[in-house]
């Protein structure tokens, strides 16, 4: 059925794995209910070996969760330290978190035009970095 996945008694669940399959995908966990709905289609097997199935189901289709954002304070001094002073690791880590978030990308690429613009003195693009600015918010 899903890569990884053994069934345990294939003769009896065996007519049954395309529709176990597309049950699953359509978000359908309930062992019971699938036992129902089964039992309905002609299923012969023991509700314990259908739980054997689902638990091995569960164990093989658990999408990892992402790893928890940084905080607030950290992102804020990665994106306001010059690139060239973070350190490997506050790159990669930059470079993660913006992957996965455009308004923190939009955030970034601002505040580095903005500081780009004081230390080279050049006021004449403040009013079009301006407008950039509000066209993000």
């Amino acid at each position: 059925m899903i890569g990884g996945t053994r069934l345990t008694r294939p003769r009896l669940l065996g007519p049954h794995q395309a529709y176990l399959r597309q049950r699953w995908d359509e978000g359908v966990r309930s062992t019971n209910r699938l036992y129902e709905e089964l039992c309905a289609r002609g299923y012969q097997g023991s509700l314990r070996t259908l739980r054997r199935l689902t638990a091995q189901l569960r164990q093989d289709t658990t999408v990892p969760a992402p790893p928890p954002a940084p905080a607030a304070k950290k992102m804020a001094s990665w994106i306001l330290t010059p690139p060239g002073k973070l350190t490997g690791d506050d790159r990669a880590a930059l470079a993660q978190i913006t992957a996965r978030c455009e308004e923190l990308t939009a955030t970034r690429d601002l505040v580095r035009e903005f500081a780009d613009m004081l230390c080279h003195r050049h006021g004449e693009r403040l009013e079009a970095w301006a407008v950039q600015a509000e066209a993000v918010v």
